[in-house]
C-alpha cells in the first residue's frame, strides 16, 4: 500500500497543469511583453549597426584552359577561383587598401569583416564587408575590387580576375535583426514565467480536491464538511 501512495503523490495532473497556465495567461504574457521591451531596447541602442557593401568579381580563365572544358580542367578552375579568393583575404591585397584609405585597423581586423565567396559551379567571386559606417563600407568594397586585380593578376598569371558588378551598400543596417531579438525575447519572457508557474504547481502539495485525498491515503470518504459563504449565512438567517 505504501508504493501505492506513493505513486499516487508523485503523479501530475496534467490536465490541472494545463488549466492553471491557461489561468495564469496575463502573467506569462506580460512577461513575455517586458522581456521582448528589453530585448528590442538592447538591440536598439546597445549593439553597433552594421552595414554591408558588397560586389562580384569574375575569374577570367579563357588563356589557361579550352572552350569546351573537361571535368579535370573544370575542377582546376574551381581551384583557381579558389585560390583567387583567398589571396583577396591575404596582407599582400588588403595592406594597400588600409594605407589608402588611411584605415584605423589592422590587415586581419579587416579580414574579419570581410567575406570572399566563391559561387558554387561557376568562376564568381562574391565580395562583401560589414562595417559600423555606411561611407567606410562602400569605399572599401570600392577600392578592393579595384586594387585586388591588379595586385593578384601581377603575381598569377594563368588567369585574370575582374570586376563584373559595381559595388553597392545596404540602405540599411544588415545587423542586428532588431525584430528577431524582439520575437526571441517574447519567447524567452514566456517561457520563464510558464516555468516558474510549472514549478509553483508541482511545489504545491496541499489537498485541492476529494479526488487528491483518495490518491494520496487510499480512504474512504465519510463525509464533506460544505464551505458557507457570508451571504450564504445572511440568507439563511445564519
Amino acid at each position: 500500500m505504501e508504493n501505492n501512495k506513493t505513486s499516487g503523490i508523485g503523479q501530475i495532473d496534467l490536465i490541472q497543469l494545463l488549466f492553471t497556465l491557461l489561468k495564469k495567461w496575463v502573467f506569462i504574457f506580460c512577461s513575455a511583453v517586458i522581456v521582448a521591451t528589453i530585448a528590442f531596447s538592447y538591440a536598439n541602442y546597445c549593439i553597433t549597426p552594421l552595414y554591408q557593401a558588397k560586389s562580384t568579381m569574375l575569374v577570367d580563365l579563357r588563356n589557361s584552359v579550352h572552350d569546351d572544358l573537361s571535368s579535370e580542367q573544370v575542377n582546376v578552375a574551381q581551384k583557381y577561383v579558389q585560390t583567387f579568393a583567398y589571396v583577396m583575404e591575404t596582407n599582400t591585397v588588403l595592406d594597400p587598401v588600409i594605407q589608402e584609405l588611411d584605415l584605423d585597423e589592422s590587415a586581419a581586423s579587416l579580414a574579419s569583416k570581410l567575406q570572399v565567396t566563391p559561387v558554387e559551379d561557376t568562376l564568381l567571386i562574391k565580395v562583401s564587408i560589414t562595417h559600423p559606417d555606411q561611407g567606410t563600407a562602400l569605399q572599401i568594397i570600392k577600392l578592393l575590387v579595384k586594387r585586388a586585380p591588379e595586385i593578384i593578376n601581377q603575381r598569377i598569371t594563368s588567369g585574370y580576375i575582374i570586376e563584373i558588378e559595381t559595388p553597392t551598400v545596404s540602405g540599411g543596417p544588415v545587423s542586428p535583426s532588431i525584430s528577431r531579438y524582439t520575437f526571441m525575447g517574447a519567447i524567452v519572457g514566456a517561457f520563464i514565467a510558464a516555468a516558474i508557474v510549472v514549478v509553483i504547481f508541482l511545489m504545491n502539495n496541499r489537498v485541492k480536491s476529494i479526488s487528491d485525498l483518495q490518491n494520496y491515503t487510499e480512504l474512504p470518504v465519510l463525509g464533506v464538511i460544505p464551505t458557507v459563504s457570508k451571504n450564504d449565512s445572511k440568507s439563511k438567517g445564519v
